[in-house]
């Protein structure tokens, strides 16, 4: 009597690989219409406005700094530091933001494909289409710098803060390398 087993296996394997298609189908039917989300996405948030906010919160952070610590300095002195603080960030971000805006976008909307159904992110799309949304999404990206400096500079206080202890609990851990000669 011959084994029915090899069949059994031929069938379990052609249905795996039939179901691993169909995943491969629906995996990238949900990629394009997460790329469709994060195009919608970037309608609302302009690259050239992220550069564009990033650099006002660095001349915001850099003024509030100066503002707080000397405090007698003139307004046309502060003028003048935030019109450096722009110019000399300004190329940096607009290249960092030029050279990882792709992969970041691809990132985002591969993260989205693997966390949504096509049907979510269907959805998502008409989210993105409603005005008021897009309304939200460009004012919260114009003002966010002004709102967040109060906020970042506590962040920074905190981490400069923390750096003289964690480095003492890498070095009681000996997970610091010895220091150079």
């Amino acid at each position: 009597m011959k084994s029915k087993l090899p069949r059994y296996l031929s069938v379990a394997l052609f249905l795996v690989c039939i179901n691993a298609f169909a995943q491969d189908a629906a995996l990238k039917e949900r990629r394009e219409l997460a790329m469709k989300v994060m195009q919608k996405n970037q309608q609302a948030v302009d690259p050239k406005k992220l550069m564009s906010a990033m650099v006002e919160s660095i001349k915001l952070g850099v003024v509030s700094g100066l503002k707080r610590s000397n405090p007698g300095l003139s307004e046309l002195y502060y003028d003048k530091v935030s019109e450096v603080v722009s110019r000399e960030t300004s190329p940096y971000l607009e290249g960092l933001i030029k050279d990882s805006f792709p992969a970041m976008t691809q990132s985002i909307a591969d993260m989205y494909a693997e966390n949504f159904t096509a049907q979510e992110l269907s959805e998502l799309i008409v989210i993105y289409d409603n005005p008021l949304l897009q309304r939200g999404m460009t004012i919260t990206i114009d003002r966010l710098p002004k709102l967040m400096t109060p906020y970042m500079q506590s962040i920074q206080q905190s981490a400069q803060a923390m750096g003289p202890r964690i480095n003492q609990a890498l070095t009681k851990e000996g997970l610091l390398p010895p220091p150079k000669p």
